[in-house]
């Protein structure tokens, strides 16, 4: 059975919006268009867990899927920490990295978090409108959530004997996986990778946690910001509703 039939008696009574036409964020002269609910009251959860089992993905207190006229390039794509298998490069880049380690906190914005998102954004997505955002905006971009997330925090031990912030992400707990929301990096650490070390590290999270699946939102083919997400072997992507394992080594 598809997994739209498993859960139609309980979206059925949800009520979907369409957004208007705009701009696409990973590919030229195209436009983006997207289906949306909102995650509120008791049901929350139960509504994030049933439609990220579909495609879907988190923003903020909403859920949405691209929906597209004419285009079906963004492809949800999740990997099965229990058969994951890092390729010799991502084995040199979890080496590379050896040396940072994780916390998890809540989901509250600090100013070495901001600062660390205005140096990110302004290194690696110039010009883009979220790199125009200020404290208030990314704290709630952050903080308004009505579903179980984190803040994962990776440091390194600065010359002077501190804890130095290099990346965070903000990450979704469902009952059978974890997805990554958002991902924010020093760039200056550029070289060693730092956001493929992050989805290692959160395959192993998932793993520590008993869950199955790491949902890493949508591979855009032709997108050079995607193209990092097909190269965690094996994942699954979505397609006419079911979740179908494929490998691009």
């Amino acid at each position: 059975m598809d997994l739209e039939d498993d859960f139609l008696s309980f979206l059925e009574e949800t009520y979907f919006f369409k957004t208007k036409p705009s701009p696409c964020p990973y590919l030229p002269n195209r436009e983006e268009t997207k289906i949306l609910t909102w995650l509120k009251g008791a049901n929350a959860e139960k509504t994030h867990s049933a439609l990220l089992e579909m495609g879907f993905r988190r923003s903020q207190t909403a859920i949405y899927k691209p929906n597209c006229k004419g285009c079906s390039a963004c492809v949800p794509l999740r990997v099965d920490v229990r058969l994951f298998k890092p390729s010799k490069s991502q084995k040199r880049i979890r080496n590379r990295n050896r040396h940072l380690f994780r916390r998890v906190t809540s989901p509250t914005l600090s100013e070495k978090h901001y600062n660390l998102y205005q140096k990110y954004m302004q290194a690696r997505h110039p010009g883009e409108d979220m790199g125009n955002m200020d404290f208030r905006d990314v704290a709630m971009m952050v903080a308004e959530t009505t579903i179980d997330t984190s803040i994962v925090e990776y440091y390194e031990i600065g010359a002077d004997g501190e804890d130095v912030l290099v990346g965070w992400c903000l990450t979704d707990y469902v009952d059978h996986g974890i997805s990554m929301v958002y991902s924010v990096f020093d760039p200056d650490h550029h070289s060693r990778s730092p956001g493929v070390f992050a989805i290692m590290d959160h395959v192993a999270l998932a793993r520590e946690l008993e869950f199955q699946y790491l949902y890493l939102g949508y591979w855009v083919k032709g997108s050079q910001k995607m193209a990092y997400k097909n190269l965690f072997n094996p994942h699954e992507i979505y397609r006419n509703g079911h979740w179908v394992r494929v490998s691009t080594e």
